[in-house]
C-alpha cells in the first residue's frame, strides 16, 4: 500500500504543475489581451498614466490569480489515481486500491498487491506531461499590437 500512496502522491504533484503551467499561461495570455484593450481605451481617454505602467500592473495580477486558480483545485489523490489507471491502462486497479484502504480479505490483499507491483518505481513524467498551454503560442499578437 506504502507504494501506492508514494505513485499517487508523486503523479498528484506533477499533476499540480502542469495545471500550474497550464493556467498561468491562460492567465498570461488573457492578461495580455487586458493590456491590450487598456492600451486601446487608453489612446481615445488618456489617463494620464504611462504606458509601461498596465502591463506592469496587469502582469503580476494575472500570475497571482492563475497561480490561486490552481491552489483552489488541487488534485486529489483520487484523481491521480484516475490518471494512473487510464494512462498505463490499468483498468482501475490503482484507484480501487487507493479507495480500499487497508485489505480485509484474501481478495483485496491480492488487488493491492498487483496495483503495487504496477506502479512501484512509476516516473510520473509517464502519466503527466507538462506542457504550456496553446494561448502561449498567440501571446505575443496582443503585446505586439499594444
Amino acid at each position: 500500500m506504502k507504494d501506492i500512496r508514494e505513485a499517487v502522491a508523486r503523479v498528484a504533484r506533477r499533476l499540480f504543475m502542469a495545471r500550474l503551467i497550464e493556467r498561468i499561461g491562460k492567465s498570461l495570455f488573457y492578461g495580455a489581451i487586458v493590456v491590450l484593450l487598456v492600451t486601446i481605451v487608453d489612446k481615445f481617454v488618456h489617463f494620464g498614466v504611462p504606458e509601461w505602467v498596465f502591463p506592469a500592473v496587469i502582469a503580476p495580477v494575472v500570475l497571482l490569480a492563475g497561480f490561486l486558480w490552481t491552489l483552489r483545485v488541487k488534485p486529489t489523490g483520487l484523481e491521480a489515481a484516475v490518471d494512473i489507471d487510464r494512462e498505463l491502462g490499468l483498468k482501475e486497479r490503482v484507484s480501487t486500491a487507493l479507495a480500499l484502504g487497508e485489505p480485509k480479505r484474501p481478495i483485496e490483499e491480492a488487488l493491492i498487491a498487483d496495483a503495487a507491483d504496477k506502479v512501484r518505481g512509476l516516473e510520473a513524467a509517464r502519466v503527466v506531461d507538462l506542457r504550456a498551454p496553446r494561448e502561449l503560442a498567440f501571446m505575443p499578437f496582443p503585446l505586439f499590437a499594444a
